[in-house]
């Protein structure tokens, strides 16, 4: 629902072009992500079409990450699939094709964690942590933080890997 609140708002905005596009590019991506997770909690026999609807998402995002060069954005979202279909391998490349010393989304840095440590690269994957920790404070960053401390890596913390 949020996602489609998103949508509207920004199918009704007035900014210039190139600020639609870039949202537009939040939106879409937004969308795979969460209808990738929707599939995964729905009960089996619903499973299959609701991944084809976030794979469809994501293929929409996609087309246009590819058009506006966000290739950082393609790379995150392609490890965050492979992570929730627990394929390390396929995690860890994509994670690897983004430049971390860049990225300053937590949210990006967060999927480049889990897809590091998928992949079994665990002193990568304790480095982009630590960088979630440090980063900038903003909306997401308690959320993330606080799913870090479920998952073991709490900020402040010595890692046990």
């Amino acid at each position: 629902a949020e996602v489609d609140a998103a949508k509207d708002a920004l199918d009704r905005s007035t900014l210039d072009e190139p600020s639609k596009k870039k949202l537009k590019l939040h939106e879409l991506w937004d969308r795979a992500y969460v209808d990738m997770e929707i599939s995964l909690a729905a009960p089996p026999e619903n499973r299959d079409a609701l991944y084809s609807k976030a794979d469809d998402a994501r293929n929409e995002y996609q087309e246009l990450a590819i058009a506006e060069h966000d290739n950082d954005g393609i790379a995150v979202l392609e490890a965050f699939f492979a992570v929730r279909k627990n394929d390390g391998n396929h995690a860890k490349l994509a994670a690897k094709r983004v430049d971390v010393d860049q990225d300053s989304d937590l949210q990006d840095l967060y999927v480049i964690a889990l897809a590091l440590d998928l992949g079994g690269d665990l002193a990568d994957a304790q480095n982009v942590r630590a960088r979630i920790c440090s980063g900038r404070g903003y909306l997401m960053k308690p959320l993330i933080v606080r799913q870090l401390a479920r998952e073991g890596h709490a900020c402040g913390a010595v890692s046990k890997s």
